[in-house]
């Protein structure tokens, strides 16, 4: 009797730790378009979900198949050369297992080149839980996020530029935004300059109230 009762533990327990993986491997699953369970005693690795593009390069190849061998295919065609070494801790499944030792999650942005033309995309490591000996790798595309950064730099550096430009005629430069009704202070020079700052201050740098 005793020995069935902990069997049945033992299987209750299974299940809520397959549960609890499932439920992570879910939750990563929502922005991550390619995502692969790995079997760290076998090196198998099996897709859990995979996008379009990733379908039509190595089909079924991907689905299910040796991770060592489906990650260093993977880096050496697509990865941009440039971006490559920050795969070479994640190209053998016992270098992954230390890298997860002291931590539960680990992720990376990096550079595809495909089509003659550089994509954006984020790599994350997830250890589910440190009773089964398995990890979750997803990748996801950040093409849109990248950009969308990068033109706001780009616009930051050009307003930047043109303010220095006419900074040195003003003893007063000030940046409204109207969307956000705000005013930024970019110059403050003399006695005039440094008084239109200090009002700005008091009003919380509010341009309506101005």
């Amino acid at each position: 009797n005793i020995k069935v009762l902990l069997g049945l533990r033992q299987s209750t327990k299974e299940k809520e730790t397959l549960e609890s993986q499932d439920n992570l491997i879910q939750a990563l699953a929502i922005p991550y378009e390619n995502i692969y369970t790995v079997n760290a005693d076998t090196c198998e690795s099996i897709c859990y979900r995979m996008g379009q593009v990733m379908q039509d390069r190595y089909g079924e190849k991907f689905a299910v198949g040796n991770y060592e061998e489906n990650i260093s295919s993977y880096v050496d065609n697509d990865v941009f050369e440039e971006d490559r070494p920050l795969f070479s801790k994640l190209r053998s499944v016992s270098d992954i297992l230390q890298l997860l030792k002291d931590k539960k999650t680990y992720s990376f942005n990096y550079r595809v080149f495909r089509n003659h033309q550089i994509h954006y995309f984020e790599c994350q490591l997830v250890k589910p839980n440190p009773v089964r000996n398995e990890f979750v790798i997803g990748f996801k595309n950040t093409d849109e996020k990248i950009r969308r950064q990068l033109k706001q730099i780009h616009e930051m550096e050009m307003q930047r530029e043109i303010i220095e430009g006419i900074g040195s005629e003003y003893y007063s430069v000030l940046l409204v935004n109207p969307e956000t009704d705000s005013a930024t202070v970019y110059r403050a020079q003399d006695e005039d300059g440094r008084a239109i700052a200090e009002y700005f201050h008091r009003h919380h740098y509010c341009w309506s109230k101005s």
